[in-house]
């Protein structure tokens, strides 16, 4: 899932809780395209967010979400999101693009296509690197609270985006 500038050629990763809605609205075009429909542009940027970081901030987006009842999406439920333990359970039985692994998400046919990648939490330090402006702060979640249950099972679902993000 990409975020293609055709003025500047180049494509940024758009892929959610990785601040994908403040990149569409900071990029002159908010189109998304399929991972196919980027191959012809030479600067490809992919944020890769730390994923257990990621996997947190999606529990507390879909828990104020239901809490508000604002989960249009449906899934997960509000049953789903009142632990940690419960929506852990679901992620790793479920497939959902705001937790699936980020590079599965940013590959084709095996092949991961970002042509440069960066720490999502660096993000606001190399932003104007390839942009002009200031990226704008949205849809962030204040943390709840988590604990150490199952980290195994999730540092295995994780295991390749932990490397990526480890080796940036």
């Amino acid at each position: 899932m990409w975020i293609i500038d055709d003025k500047n050629q180049l494509a940024m990763s758009c892929v959610p809780k990785n601040g994908s809605t403040s990149m569409r609205n900071a990029m002159p075009n908010d189109d998304i395209f399929a991972n196919d429909k980027v191959l012809h542009i030479k600067t490809r940027i992919a944020w890769i967010r730390e994923p257990i970081a990621r996997l947190k901030s999606a529990y507390a987006f879909f828990f104020y979400l239901n809490e508000k009842e604002e989960n249009g999406q449906r899934t997960p439920s509000k049953e789903q999101t009142s632990s940690w333990e419960k929506f852990v359970d679901h992620a790793l039985l479920s497939d959902n693009k705001h937790w699936a692994p980020q590079k599965e998400m940013l590959s084709l046919n095996g092949e991961y296509l970002a042509t440069v990648s960066h720490k999502f939490e660096n993000i606001m330090q190399l932003w104007s690197n390839y942009l002009p402006g200031l990226l704008p702060w949205q849809n962030a979640c204040t943390p709840l609270p988590t604990n150490d249950y199952r980290q195994d099972d999730i540092a295995e679902f994780y295991k390749e985006d932990s490397e990526l993000w480890h080796g940036l």
